[in-house]
């Protein structure tokens, strides 16, 4: 029995101006030129589609066995470039790739309060969405694909909220009643790493992202999802989305190169084959004309023209491109880490499996059967007794039966060696190096090591850069504007709320400790010693016995910061940003540490040279590096005595920030010192 198809009611087309409909044509001959650009063969793909060259990297990196008629019986992967790809993640992950925002006023005068204000705020953002596993992922992406896109959008997500009516529920299914609306549950940035095929550049030749004349997002939902976000209706029962009731549920014409000039593009239509009962989603953005829309099977959902800058900030692109390794600078897509390595390991590969065959063939041999009779290989196996067989009767085929020879073991080891060269040594992922190997050598494979992750490193920089102007941007939109209203009693009015930041930091001289980030409309109402009561005694308990209020340091409470932002300020200016990354080991690391301990025999070097050393800076990095709180470790400093003169007086810089066993510079080794 057949399943039943529904069918549905074609909806009306929408009915388009001259203008739009115009519109829509000059930009649907943009969506298929684009298109056909990315999606034909390309010598960068190596002769490949994008698509195909797609696939061909994820196949690899995931040590996907693909098994077919050829190689039925003997399909094989040995994984090593996934080995490979790994070992660099795990380096790369392993530091501190977080972007600091620096800001500048028009007269180019750093604002350095502000920057630290900022990026505490993004670094907020970044938190709430857990980017830190987004961030191994597009890390990922990008070594694996050789070219990344990252869209950050401002999200306002609304939830579905249900209250029972009356009492709890007991298990009763007649009465249970409740009451449900919608609530806002999230209101914030959002960052997302895209499906490579479906994103579209408007000029494949133009390798810098800012420059392109346009591009566009592709992707297909089912028509339930979409309608999710689509489909909702007003208070008076209409919808939201005025063309929503014109999205087709049906399959509709394909637009290609072909039929261009013969589509109905007022008609619905899709630049993909996609099912009954889907949707092509396609998100049109121009930086250059300030424009955006939305198609849905071909259905524009934004007036003609409408404004790119209400959707992003500044009317920019939302979609930050990074690629690996720069094919050539006429080319937007990159040369992916696969590609280094896909020829050498494919060989390896096929080596191993002759070398497997050849091994087999040596302990189980083939046999030729000269006596005209039936014989079973069972005969061949260990303890066998055959009757009535002549023993010349079976003779072996071929002279492979020796197994491996060393010629071909050495083959092997030269491959592996050659991919070894190109990517890492097996000692930076863990595995012991080869007998004999000295430590001078291994010294220098992991220098060789670390100048091939270098320039992979520093695309893993120029990302997170470009990620962290994005969100930079979309706080300064979005992130000061008011959440809601209250009465100030004092002023007997309505005044606005802020959304306020808090960030666990290192304050600078006071160790670990909490700063706020307030923004405020009225800056004037505030003084100086309002700030420094709040950070002093806020959270602190009011004594009701008359006594002293005592402050957070004397209860052993965290150090508290409190920066305010004047908004009238902050809206009536214009700021430039500018992004710095630091690839540093994770502050906590063990090998942080150990850096930190070796700083400071050198700064003991330089302090028995007489040199002064700024002993409260050193306890603040030491506090630090091992999370420890500053006032806790140290005690503050005592008044120094009266300097001691004539015969017998210490030498300055006498102190020892060490320890006493630490090694003490003789003249003689000080007079060697550079």
């Amino acid at each position: 029995m057949q399943p039943k198809t529904t069918e549905y009611i074609k909806p009306d087309a929408p009915n388009y101006s001259d203008k739009e409909k115009t519109d829509i044509g000059l930009k649907l001959a943009k969506l298929v030129t684009a298109k056909m650009a990315r999606d034909s063969i390309k010598n960068e793909f190596n002769g490949m589609t994008y698509l195909q060259w797609f696939k061909n990297n994820e196949a690899i990196a995931n040590t996907t066995i693909i098994r077919n008629e050829i190689n039925e019986g003997m399909a094989f992967h040995s994984g090593t470039v996934e080995q490979k790809l790994l070992t660099i993640l795990a380096e790369i992950n392993r530091l501190n790739l977080t972007g600091e925002v620096r800001v500048f006023d028009k007269d180019d005068d750093e604002l350095q309060e502000f920057g630290i204000a900022i990026t505490d705020i993004v670094r907020k953002t970044e938190e709430v969405e857990v980017d830190e596993e987004k961030k191994l992922i597009r890390q990922l992406e990008l070594i694996k694909q050789g070219t990344v896109f990252v869209q950050d959008n401002w999200v306002k997500r609304w939830g579905t909220v249900k209250t029972l009516k009356g009492e709890k529920f007991k298990g009763q299914i007649k009465g249970t009643e409740w009451t449900e609306g919608l609530e806002l549950v999230f209101n914030g940035p959002e960052r997302n790493v895209l499906y490579g095929p479906g994103v579209y550049l408007g000029n494949i030749k133009e390798f810098e992202m800012k420059k392109q004349p346009f591009i566009f997002t592709m992707k297909v939902n089912s028509y339930a999802e979409t309608k999710s976000r689509f489909g909702a209706k007003g208070k008076d029962g209409k919808d939201m989305w005025e063309r929503w009731s014109n999205v087709p549920r049906q399959r509709v014409t394909i637009v290609d190169a072909g039929n261009l000039g013969t589509s109905d593009a007022g008609a619905g239509w899709t630049l993909s084959d996609i099912d009954l009962d889907m949707v092509e989603e396609i998100h049109y953005q121009d930086q250059i004309n300030n424009e955006y829309q939305i198609f849905l099977n071909g259905v524009a959902m934004l007036p003609c023209g409408f404004p790119l800058s209400e959707i992003t900030p500044n009317g920019m692109f939302n979609v930050e491109k990074q690629v690996l390794q720069v094919i050539n600078p006429f080319f937007a897509y990159g040369r992916s880490f696969i590609a280094r390595t896909e020829q050498l390991s494919k060989l390896l590969d096929e080596m191993i499996k002759l070398l497997f065959l050849k091994t087999r063939k040596s302990i189980h041999p083939p046999y030729a059967n000269i006596s005209g009779k039936v014989i079973s290989e069972k005969s061949l196996m260990p303890g066998a007794i055959s009757m009535g067989i002549d023993p010349g009767a079976l003779v072996k085929i071929g002279e492979e039966g020796q197994g491996v020879t060393a010629s071909e073991y050495q083959m092997l080891n030269e491959l592996r060696e050659g991919i070894d060269r190109v990517t890492v040594s097996p000692q930076m992922a863990g595995q012991a190096g080869k007998s004999g190997t000295t430590a001078f050598e291994v010294s220098l494979l992991q220098q060789q090591a670390q100048k091939n992750i270098s320039l992979i490193l520093f695309a893993c920089v120029l990302l997170e850069k470009k990620v962290t102007w994005i969100r930079s941007n979309y706080v300064m939109a979005n992130h000061f504007e008011p959440i809601g209203t209250e009465i100030d009693d004092a002023r007997n009015k309505l005044v606005n709320l802020f959304r306020s930041t808090s960030m666990r930091t290192t304050i600078p001289g006071r160790g670990n400790g909490v700063r706020k980030i307030i923004p405020v409309d009225d800056l004037n109402k505030m003084t100086s010693e309002d700030v420094y009561n709040e950070e002093e005694y806020s959270g602190t308990p009011v004594p009701t016995d008359g006594s002293r209020r005592r402050t957070r340091e004397e209860l052993d409470m965290d150090p508290l910061q409190h920066l305010y932002i004047d908004l009238n300020i902050l809206k009536n200016n214009k700021y430039i940003f500018f992004i710095e990354v630091d690839a540093k080991p994770r502050d906590t690391s063990n090998n942080a540490k150990l850096m930190f301990r070796e700083e400071l025999r050198d700064i003991q070097a330089l302090q028995l040279m007489g040199s002064q050393i700024n002993n409260e800076g050193l306890e603040a990095e030491y506090a630090l590096i091992f999370n420890k709180r500053k006032e806790k470790m140290f005690t503050k400093k005592q008044p120094m005595p009266a300097p001691v003169t004539g015969q017998g007086a210490k030498q300055p810089g006498g102190g020892n920030v060490l320890n006493d066993n630490a090694p003490k510079m003789t003249p003689e080794a000080m007079n060697q010192l550079p």
